[in-house]
């Protein structure tokens, strides 16, 4: 299963161990292992094709404040009773903060997957790229 909820009633207190663990097998752990995955497979999809003069590169956005997310600030802020600003504040700072203060906007993205798919990248295969403004930290 990934993603879900299964939580019995009674509260905090009727929560087992196992109903803990399987919350975070699902919740947690089953997205982080698809997102492991699909980077390998598009590795080995990039190892198996180059020498076709196919290029396979993985982009991995993150908040990206679109229309949609726009209105999701939108009804956060009115459900919080609070401004935009400070709903957009909240949610960045769940997010665990985003280093360049702003999330990105569509064009951020469009921009460098233009280049990528320019004759610019034509020696870029196998690689992934993260944009979100620093928000994951990396080793």
């Amino acid at each position: 299963m990934l993603g879900g909820s299964e939580t019995p009633g009674g509260g905090f207190q009727a929560l087992t161990d196992a109903d803990r663990e399987a919350t975070i097998q699902s919740n947690l752990l089953a997205p982080v292992r698809l997102d492991r995955g699909l980077i390998n497979y598009s590795k080995g999809l990039a190892n198996e094709l180059s020498l076709k003069g196919i290029r396979v590169l993985t982009v991995s956005p993150g908040f990206i404040q679109t229309t949609a997310a726009e209105r999701m600030i939108e009804r956060l802020a009115e459900n919080a009773g609070s401004s935009y600003e400070d709903a957009l504040k909240g949610l960045m700072d769940a997010l665990g903060g985003i280093p360049m203060g702003r999330p990105a906007n569509p064009e951020d993205v469009a921009g460098f997957v233009g280049f990528l798919v320019s004759p610019r990248a034509a020696y870029l295969s196998g690689t992934e790229y993260v944009i979100d403004g620093g928000t994951i930290p990396t080793v």
